[in-house]
């Protein structure tokens, strides 16, 4: 998901998990420092721990909607994205970001 800030992106996303989910892991890429190493590779496994202990979340597939917030701040980020579909499609993922597709690198693949 994409648009421009203070469009009801972050609240639509977290208002549609806590109704359908049993639990949210929710990730502002732009608050929080440890994002920046979060997609240093394309281990979907290990980027789930890592969510896991920065939303303080147990992240359990099916029952969880991990949301990350302002994807387009961290570097590989968006790249990243392909790897959940590939080897952990049992997990749920939604993204949001303030002109996201604006905001992309040139040679950035977007999946």
């Amino acid at each position: 998901m994409n648009g421009a800030r203070h469009v009801g992106k972050t609240w639509i996303l977290k208002h549609f998990g806590t109704t359908c989910y049993d639990n949210v892991a929710y990730l502002n890429c732009d608050k929080e420092p440890l994002a920046a190493n979060l997609f240093e590779d394309y281990d979907v496994h290990r980027i789930i721990r890592m969510l896991e202990v920065m939303t303080k979340t147990q992240i359990v597939a099916g029952k969880t909607l991990i949301i990350i917030d302002e994807l387009q701040e961290v570097p590989r980020g968006l790249h990243a994205l392909k790897y959940f579909a590939e080897d952990a499609p049992e997990q749920h993922v939604a993204v949001a970001g303030s002109l996201l597709g604006l905001m992309l690198h040139e040679g950035e693949n977007f999946p």
